[in-house]
């Protein structure tokens, strides 16, 4: 089965997943002080890597109960929002997510994937 996956964090760093087959990857893209707003904010270094079989369905499980809460779902995207487009067996979608602990949550997962 292959998916993409794209997230753009509160701060506009931008992790992309791909998978074909049984492998799955990811690209992370921080800000660079020269694209924030403030031109001081750096999302540190970009980093890549492969992800096996119990992070995939982590990242899945994150991503399922993010999708399905949508009583934080916002319309508009603003500083600090989680923005999603998924690309799946279910078709391309998109939903923008508010800020929250269970958004945290997922930061922080994507925070600690090695690379």
């Amino acid at each position: 089965m292959s998916w993409k996956l794209a997230y753009n964090d509160g701060s506009a760093n931008g992790y992309r997943f791909d998978a074909a087959g049984d492998g799955a990857t990811y690209r992370y893209k921080p800000v660079r002080p020269e694209e924030s707003s403030t031109g001081m904010y750096s999302g540190g270094d970009p980093r890549e890597g492969a992800l096996d079989a119990t992070t995939v369905a982590t990242l899945w499980q994150h991503v399922r109960a993010l999708e399905q809460a949508t009583q934080h779902h916002v319309e508009a995207r603003a500083k600090g929002t989680g923005q999603f487009w998924i690309d799946d067996e279910r078709g391309e979608r998109g939903f923008i997510y508010a800020m929250s602990d269970e958004l945290s949550a997922f930061d922080a997962f994507l925070r600690a994937l090695p690379g």
